[in-house]
């Protein structure tokens, strides 16, 4: 009945099984014999056999099993650690790509828009800008050095990544800080920007975008539209790079019904020449006058903002100072009226001439003053506080996205320290 007892006993995927169970014959001596006789097997031995698994053999096996499976999980957990590692280095230096693609595509538009808030706004300068392309493209070659590395596992090419890695976060960090510095000094280089770098269309955009006129008021280069009437604009002096042109060497040349009053220092360009009617001024005038003393030298010509006329100021003065001869003379010749009188009459005068002065500083140029109730603000305020907000956003974003260098820079180093060189260095090629 149990002529095949060892194929019975014997399984095919457990060799422990017929290995312990040692009172199991191995072998025949002849093929004669057989397992029917009662003094190979016992009671017991039958029993064994009858069962479908034997306790303490199975027992046995089963724990090694358990202890092989948890050996091996455990290679598992340091294999599959070891592929987290690796991936997570990977997942950061495409990280790193794409925040240089992002950095990139930044400065492409800037430049060819002119600007980042709105187009022609030069907010943004070209320094700024080279700097984010030579970032971009210094964080782009890194990061392939890095990936090449760590897919052929090449030891010395992580390390290399690993060195390149911290210079490029230094040039990524000298760019950021470039934009904040543009959000720091925004007025300022708008200002340059207005006064050397914008053209008389894109002015106009701008003061008819914002409601405004000139840069900080109608007086700072500000363009004549409807927003911006001519007779409230005053140009101010532009001095090119060109050099001044001085009155005395152009004299001849100019119309010679008008006169030009000097402030000192400075001169009117040669398209404002070619605008504006260039006037001559009196020779003439009293030499007594510190001020007609100072416009006799004729050095330079009058910021155009101020319309004052000499001829005008010499007459007034001489009406001023006739006046005040007839009231000395009736002064001396009323000195034995009463006092009551007298101080009245020096009071009315007073206020007479308190409102002749006042009339007299309303008529002699001052026509700034009359508008400056109703006069349009300058571009400054809504041009600035535009820069500062969508530049400000943009390096928020920039010190965000730089965050991805330092993380590939920690995968890669732990990612290094635990790869081993199987390999030589000239057998990766």
């Amino acid at each position: 009945e149990y002529d095949d007892i060892n194929e019975l006993l014997i399984n095919e995927d457990d060799d422990e099984t017929y290995n312990n169970y040692s009172r199991v014959p191995t072998s025949q001596e002849s093929d004669d014999e057989t397992l029917d006789m009662g003094d190979n097997l016992s009671s017991n031995d039958y029993y064994l056999i009858d069962q479908e698994e034997i306790p303490f053999v199975n027992l046995w096996s089963s724990f090694s099993k358990v202890f092989i499976r948890s050996v091996l999980r455990s290679t598992r957990r340091y294999s599959t650690y070891e592929k987290e590692i690796r991936r997570n280095c990977l997942i950061s230096l495409l990280a790193v790509i794409a925040t240089s693609l992002i950095y990139l595509i930044i400065a492409i538009y800037t430049y060819c828009m002119d600007g980042y808030t709105m187009k022609n706004m030069h907010d943004i300068n070209n320094y700024t800008e080279r700097a984010i392309v030579f970032s971009s493209l210094l964080l782009i070659f890194v990061s392939c050095l890095g990936i090449i590395g760590v897919r052929f596992k090449f030891k010395p090419m992580i390390v290399l990544y690993i060195i390149m890695n911290i210079i490029s976060f230094c040039f990524q960090y000298y760019a950021i800080k470039q934009l904040q510095d543009t959000v720091t000094h925004a007025e300022r280089n708008l200002s340059f920007a207005w006064w050397d770098v914008y053209t008389n269309e894109t002015k106009i955009n701008f003061q008819r975008e914002f409601n405004c006129c000139g840069y900080l008021d109608y007086t700072d280069n500000a363009v004549p539209i409807d927003i911006c009437p001519e007779s409230l604009v005053h140009r101010k002096v532009k001095i090119e790079t060109l050099g001044p042109i001085p009155v005395m060497l152009k004299k001849g040349k100019f119309n010679k019904t008008f006169t030009i009053p000097d402030v000192g220092g400075d001169y009117f360009t040669k398209e404002e020449l070619e605008r504006v009617q260039i006037k001559l001024k009196d020779n003439k005038s009293n030499k007594s006058n510190n001020n007609n003393n100072n416009n006799q030298k004729g050095d330079a010509m009058m910021d155009i903002g101020i319309d004052m006329d000499l001829s005008n100021l010499n007459s007034n003065s001489n009406n001023n100072n006739n006046k005040t001869k007839m009231k000395n003379k009736s002064k001396n010749k009323n000195k034995t009226n009463k006092k009551a009188s007298s101080n009245s009459n020096n009071n009315n005068n007073d206020n007479n001439n308190n409102n002749h002065d006042k009339e007299k500083g309303s008529n002699i140029g001052l026509r700034k003053r009359k508008d400056s109730i109703e006069k349009p603000k300058g571009c400054s305020e809504e041009i600035t506080r535009m820069v500062e907000k969508s530049v400000g956003l943009l390096c928020i974003l920039c010190w965000i996205l730089s965050i991805s260098s330092p993380f590939a820079l920690l995968f890669s180093l732990f990612y290094c320290k635990n790869l081993e060189l199987t390999k030589k260095s000239y057998e990766y090629f």
